[in-house]
């Protein structure tokens, strides 16, 4: 990851957790390992800021579409 990132985690029940905000790595760090406390079954990355500008906050619900399964 070389820009920073919101990262979602969404539980079974497709309701949000947790956004966890990952600034881009520093100038000593490869990006590659980011450690976040949040839980869920599914974790979305987006662009950071991504998800307030779009009025998304904990407690919303997300549809997963599995119909590939």
């Amino acid at each position: 990851m070389d820009f920073p990132l919101d990262i979602v985690f969404i539980g079974a029940d497709g309701r949000i957790n947790a956004i966890e905000s990952a600034p881009a790595p520093g100038p000593n760090e490869d990006g590659e390992t980011i450690q976040r406390t949040g839980r869920g079954q599914y974790v979305l990355e987006v662009p950071r800021g991504w998800m307030e500008r779009h009025g998304i906050h904990v407690g919303h619900q997300v549809a997963i579409d599995r119909s590939d399964r």
